[in-house]
């Protein structure tokens, strides 16, 4: 069984590599490294573009949601309200401009969701992957403020809280 999963894996791979080089579209290994994308979870007869997008789309909704808990803390966890007080507004800014692109694609995706479109599934991989290397310079700026906010010493308030 071991096998033959194998030889099943190989030849998704040797057909995803046709599409690729054909149409431009980034290795394997990126999607693999990048949006969790599995050969052991395809089939073979599955069409394999729309397996990765939904995938993409996973990691995209994924930080979606973290941001979506940065724009309306509201309902966030108070780690989240811890983070967000050493938040200027470049961080504020950078949170928006990756939410909006995020939104985007997940926008996008929902288009696609509706009937199937090869090329149109591609295009959504190209159009990702092209500015994945961005958001995540971008996610790993405002990973680094929220390092640096989390348990930040707020300044001192005249009256004792609940916690004195």
């Amino acid at each position: 069984m071991e096998k033959q999963d194998k030889e099943e894996q190989e030849k998704i791979l040797l057909e995803y590599e046709k599409i690729a080089k054909e149409n431009k579209l980034p290795d394997f290994n990126f999607l693999e490294e990048n949006f969790e994308v599995e050969l052991k979870e395809m089939e073979e007869d599955e069409l394999i573009v729309r397996r990765i997008r939904k995938q993409i789309v996973e990691k995209i909704s994924y930080h979606i949601r973290t941001l979506e808990a940065f724009l309306n803390p509201s309902n966030a966890p108070l780690f989240v309200m811890n983070m967000l007080k050493g938040f200027g507004n470049e961080e504020q800014e950078i949170v928006k401009n990756i939410y909006d692109k995020l939104g985007d694609f997940e926008i996008d995706s929902f288009g696609l969701e509706i009937e199937y479109n090869e090329k149109k599934e591609i295009e959504f991989i190209k159009n990702v992957c092209d500015d994945w290397k961005s958001i995540v310079f971008d996610l790993h700026r405002i990973h680094a403020s929220m390092k640096k906010s989390f348990n930040k010493e707020a300044p001192k308030k005249a009256h004792k809280s609940y916690f004195g």
